[in-house]
Order: structure tokens, then sequence, then C-alpha cells
């Protein structure tokens, strides 16, 4: 009995066919016919089986063709290679996600002073809020909405509206995300960019400022528009390269989240 040993971290799809490929190599050798074939799994803690029953090949049915194509380990290396860039995307946005949780109560500490602020005011005859102060609260908002975005995206809570999305199968459906975040979300994004970028550099080339006496500098909020959009495209080519990886069967799609219905 000759025992292929696998490395656990290629991932690879628990079937026969991926075996096959990588037990393939054993026709190399100098093997005589019908010795069988154990491939096996080496885990970071030593050997270990994730198929069961161990799949036990002999050399003709290594080189017997199958109608299942075979996984290619030069492709399964690149996707392994893209699976930690999108790993490094998912890293930055998730912590520019939680950052933004600290925002979002700076925002509203902010709000709840205007609003106590201007009634209390009214009551001593003095201003204790300001146009600074309110401002700020918008721009806040501004930032969550834009920064958050992608955050959003990573953990699937933007709105959708489907049909049939929730009845395909895993593949199909990395196969309609990967259309949606390459054919329109990745699109549309650099639109933005591209038709913002000129307010953007006028802003600063002219330091532009709130209309509002008091009020704050609008060219830095203004720039957001273009990091915010730019975290989306990120994270949008993160969502394709883990839609592609599933496609491939280098990674098993992600379990299902549940989201409140507002309906």
């Amino acid at each position: 009995m000759l025992e292929i040993a696998i490395a656990h971290r290629l991932n690879l799809s628990r079937s026969t066919q991926g075996l096959k490929y990588y037990c393939s190599s054993a026709l190399q050798r100098n093997i005589p016919q019908g010795i069988q074939i154990r491939c096996v799994v080496l885990g970071e803690r030593g050997r270990m089986t994730h198929w069961e029953p161990t799949p036990i090949l002999t050399l003709s049915q290594l080189a017997a063709p199958s109608r299942t194509r075979l996984i290619d380990a030069r492709g399964g290396n690149v996707v392994q290679q893209l699976l930690r860039i999108a790993r490094g995307i998912d890293q930055l946005n998730e912590y520019v996600g939680r950052f933004m949780t600290g925002v979002v109560l700076l925002m509203v500490l902010i709000g709840v002073w205007n609003v106590i602020g201007r009634y209390v005011g009214q009551a001593i005859g003095q201003n204790l809020s300001s146009n600074a102060l309110i401002e700020t609260q918008w721009q806040l908002f501004d930032l969550v909405f834009l920064l958050g975005a992608a955050y959003g995206l990573k953990h699937n809570e933007h709105v959708r509206v489907d049909v049939f999305y929730s009845g395909w199968s895993a593949k199909r459906k990395a196969l309609a995300d990967l259309i949606g975040n390459l054919g329109f979300l990745i699109p549309f994004c650099l639109m933005v960019i591209w038709f913002s970028w000129n307010t953007v550099v006028a802003s600063w080339q002219i330091r532009e400022m709130s209309p509002d006496p008091g009020g704050l500098p609008l060219y830095p909020i203004k720039t957001m528009i273009l990091v915010g959009f730019g975290l989306l495209i990120l994270q949008g080519f993160a969502n394709a390269i883990k839609n592609i990886a599933v496609l491939k069967g280098v990674q098993q799609p992600p379990a299902e989240e549940e989201h409140e219905s507002a309906l």
C-alpha cells in the first residue's frame, strides 16, 4: 500500500476527483501496476483523514479519464494567493467598519446635545449649540455612510430584492454575485469616482468652507467620497475572488447569515 500525503492548507474539494489529481503524481514513479494508493491529508497536528471512507485508488483508476474536470494545481495556487489578498481587504474593511460604530455613537451624542442645547439655550438666553456642532453631526453621518458601505457589503447586509436567488445552489449564487460585483458594482463605483474627481480637486484648491457662519471645511468630507467608493471597489474585488474560489471548488461557500426582514 502506497500512501500519498496532501497538505491540509490546499483546501481541496471533498471529492475523489480532487484526490485523483494530486495522487496522479504517482504515475511518474516506477510503481508496478495493481499497487493500491491511499490518499491522506496532513493537518496542522499530524495526519488526519478528511474523506470517509478514505479513497483507495489503483494506478489504472488514476490514469482513467473522468467526466469531472480535475482541480488544476496551478489555478488553485493562483486562487489561494488571491484569497490571501481578499482576506487582507476583508480585514481592512472590518477595521474601518468597527471604527465607524464608534463614530455612530459620537454622532448620536452630538445630535442629542444639539437638540438639548437649543432648547436649554433658549430658556437661559445663551447659545449652547453652534453651526460647527450641527455640521459636525452631518459630516459624521456622511462618514458612517461612505466608509461603512464596504463593511456592509462584506457582511452582505445591503438590501437585496430576491426572487430567485434564495433557491439557487451555492455555485449559482457565487456566479450571480460574481457578475454583480464585476459587471455592476465596480463599474458604478468607478463612475462615481470619475465624476466626483474634479469636484473634490476644485474643493481642495480653494479650501472650500461651509457658507454658514462658523461652519466647517468641506474639502475633507468631499474627499471621503473617493475613499468610500474606493473601499467599495476593493471589497467588490475581494468578494469576486471568493466567488471564483467557490466556483473552482477551492473554498467552501460561506454560511448563510440570517437577516431580519422589515416586511
